[in-house]
């Protein structure tokens, strides 16, 4: 067991001669490799890459149903979740800068270190921690690994820095906020930045229909912020991006797939009762700020409708499809941007086009993204380790060194997918509603020209 571990001697580099990488865990199964070889696959999201020290070799930490295994490119060994005795945090500082340590205990043989491969100073860690301790270990995604580890086999944690097999310790941490990228100035300068940005670009605009546009898009994200709230998610507050539009910004993420559905629908439903009042109340076109609000909203939520990532139907598609197979998944959600790249051929070279290619670009590296996570996401489905579980692990684990305590490290834990019967409601309310925004557009025709461009 080790305690927070200061500047390491150098006799610990010297004594790395001494400790042999072979094998790895000495309590471990060990097993020839499956035909084929040690393979480090590039969409195999369940494997934690790492480096050997004084080899420099690759290889992979997999938690498993059966444990924690170990593959290297001549045998691969596993750890029973049951010999995991004990997780111990500390840090190596060199340079400056904490590098973030991991000791795995088990129940014989040698402990497990891990080290933070990208944190500052990484690349001067020495290939022990201590004089003729385990070969260091350096492996990316730290947090994420330790936190299956200790979910996978039951650990709780004894103090903020030390897990056990046995009762909580220490009361349990309150969830930090996501890290606050922008400044507290930063929100209402962009606002005003957004304005100028309409007023310089469009001089034909009045200042009441720019500031009748900033609205509407704040009706729609004031549907998103009002629904997370419902589904106890709490809101940072609603960004403005000049030229772009607006985002609403959670402080934690969504913790069922369904939630996911009711916030995304949210934003674009809030247009209906404004232009289905606006149609029942106004014999002849409204005000022009009137009218130009009115476009940017049917416009703004129809588009967000379109299943494209990131956008808010995108976000929908992403949810229907968690859960099902890796093909179905990548099929149907590169479907839409395909049928948008054929409606942009079918278009040809004009004005419209310049801002379907756009769309399409951001929906392109968006898409890729989304299918990435959603592949993790379904390794840690598909582990036997309850999401919950893994979620309070890696909350503890980032107590534990030091940092802010969120239940998202990494992006790592996934929503509760949707059963069968709200995926069908997902899809059908949808439907309806785009049905419905588009009919309503249709009906503004005759009030709001300007939706043609008239």
């Amino acid at each position: 067991m080790i305690g927070p571990v200061g500047n390491p001697p150098p006799s610990s580099v010297a004594a790395a001669a001494c400790v042999t990488a072979d094998p790895l865990v000495a309590v471990a199964r060990h097993a020839p490799m499956p035909p084929g070889g040690f393979a480090v696959r590039r969409k195999d999201y369940g494997a934690f890459r790492a480096m050997e020290p004084g080899t420099d070799d690759v290889l992979l930490l997999r938690p498993a149903g059966d444990g924690l295994r170990i593959e290297r490119p001549a045998m691969f060994e596993t750890v029973a979740w049951s010999d995991v005795t004990g997780v111990v945090l500390t840090a190596v500082r060199i340079g400056g800068s904490d590098v973030s340590i991991a000791r795995i205990e088990f129940r014989q043989g040698p402990s497990l270190d891990l080290a933070d491969v990208y944190a500052p100073g990484a690349d001067s860690l020495p290939m022990s921690i201590e004089a003729g301790g385990p070969p260091l270990i350096r492996v990316e995604r730290l947090r994420m690994v330790v936190g299956a580890v200790i979910a996978a086999s039951g650990l709780s944690p004894r103090s903020r820095s030390h897990f056990h097999r046995g009762g909580r310790g220490v009361p349990v941490p309150d969830l930090t906020p996501r890290p606050r990228r922008l400044p507290l100035w930063a929100p209402p300068v962009l606002v005003v930045a957004s304005i100028v940005f309409l007023i310089v670009l469009f001089p034909a605009l009045s200042l009441g229909s720019v500031i009748a546009i900033h609205l509407a898009l704040l009706v729609h994200e004031l549907g998103h912020a009002v629904a997370m709230r419902r589904v106890g998610i709490e809101v940072r507050g609603i960004l403005f991006l000049p030229l772009l539009g607006a985002g609403t910004v959670a402080e934690h993420p969504f913790r069922t797939r369904w939630h996911d559905v009711i916030v995304a629908l949210s934003g674009p439903f809030t247009g209906l009762p404004i232009a289905i009042a606006t149609i029942a109340l106004c014999d002849g076109p409204p005000p022009e700020p009137v009218r130009w609000g009115l476009v940017v909203s049917v416009a703004y939520n129809v588009l967000n409708l379109l299943p494209f990532a990131p956008m808010d139907g995108g976000r929908v598609l992403v949810a229907v499809l968690a859960g099902l197979p890796q093909v179905a998944r990548t099929i149907f959600t590169w479907a839409p941007v395909a049928v948008g790249i054929g409606v942009l051929f079918l278009l040809g070279p004009g004005e419209a086009t310049i801002g379907l290619m756009l769309l399409l670009a951001v929906a392109i590296v968006t898409t890729r993204l989304s299918l990435r996570r959603l592949d993790f996401h379904q390794w840690v489905l598909d582990v036997p380790i309850d999401p919950s579980a893994l979620r309070a692990a890696l909350r503890d684990v980032t107590w534990g060194f030091g940092t802010i305590a969120r239940e998202d490290v990494d992006g790592g834990v996934p929503a509760t997918p949707m059963d069968a019967p709200r995926t069908l409601v997902a899809i059908a309310v949808y439907l309806a509603l785009f049905a419905a925004m588009v009919a309503v557009t249709l009906a503004l025709l005759p009030l709001v020209p300007e939706i043609t461009g008239g």
